[in-house]
């Protein structure tokens, strides 16, 4: 299957592979640590209709916020400039 994909040029072109430094790495496992209990608590709240996407979107965004999402992206985006030459 795969090669049949690769052969009609269906597949998406995949990026290199990031190398994170051990100060990254650490300080991605500690922002993952706040963030990935919320994100499932939440995920249950909005299937089950507990929160409501409508009027508690927002909320769910500063919240992730503050548990340090902004700096989880800017660490990413750092590295992958720094990885692939400022794309």
């Amino acid at each position: 299957m795969l090669e049949n994909s690769l052969n009609a040029h269906d597949t998406a072109e995949m990026q290199p592979q990031l190398k994170l430094d051990s100060n990254a790495i650490e300080a991605i496992r500690i922002i993952n640590e706040k963030i990935a209990p919320y994100v499932a608590e939440s995920s249950k709240y909005f299937v089950t209709c507990e929160l409501n996407i409508d009027e508690d979107w927002n909320e769910y965004l500063f919240k992730l916020e503050k548990r340090g999402y902004r700096t989880l992206e800017e660490i990413w985006n750092v590295v992958k400039k720094e990885q692939n030459g400022k794309n």
